[in-house]
């Protein structure tokens, strides 16, 4: 009857899976998702940036004509609800596996792209947090934090995928344009 995005449900549920399966968040992921999808840039950062001993991209807004610092912080402790770190790439090919050489099975493709119910009324969202495209084959999702921005749209029938990610906090009208 009702929707309210939590990220703190996503870490209670990153929580649950290294309970489950005795095995860290990461290594959780790596196995089932980001090696069989090829997704060899994506990765669970460190909490705490004085443990992350690579190079990394400094995020950015736009304001009054010019680029202000607007990097990502040492506040996430848990993982599940954020700290995933990907390329354009590799988002791409998580998009176009659930149409081309699918991880999930397709009893888990239907549930997670079902329209979800909230107020009695169809929506725009999906059981699997995926938002509906313009037709009932394509779906999109997006995330930020700071001045990073992501995005990745997949249309099943069509069989395509578009994905982009970006260090700069773009304003949230253009977004959708792109």
């Amino acid at each position: 009857t009702n929707f309210y995005y939590d990220n703190v449900g996503f870490d209670m549920g990153a929580l649950v899976i290294e309970r489950a399966t005795g095995m860290n968040y990461e290594d959780f992921l790596r196995k089932r998702f980001f090696d069989p999808l090829k997704m060899d840039s994506t990765f669970v950062r460190p909490s705490r940036f004085s443990n992350w001993k690579k190079r990394r991209t400094i995020g950015y807004s736009y304001q009054s004509d010019s680029l202000q610092l607007l990097d990502i912080a040492d506040r996430e402790g848990f993982h599940g609800g954020g700290n995933i770190w990907f390329s354009a790439r590799d988002l791409y090919h998580w998009g176009e596996s659930f149409y081309h050489n699918p991880i999930l099975t397709p009893s888990v493709i239907n549930a997670v792209t079902s329209p979800a119910m909230i107020g009695g009324k169809l929506s725009h969202l999906t059981m699997g947090a995926w938002y509906h495209g313009k037709s009932d084959n394509a779906f999109y999702y997006w995330g930020n934090v700071a001045g990073f921005y992501s995005w990745v749209y997949w249309d099943k029938e069509k069989q395509f995928t578009i994905a982009f990610t970006t260090n700069i906090n773009m304003p949230q009208w253009v977004r959708p344009l792109l």
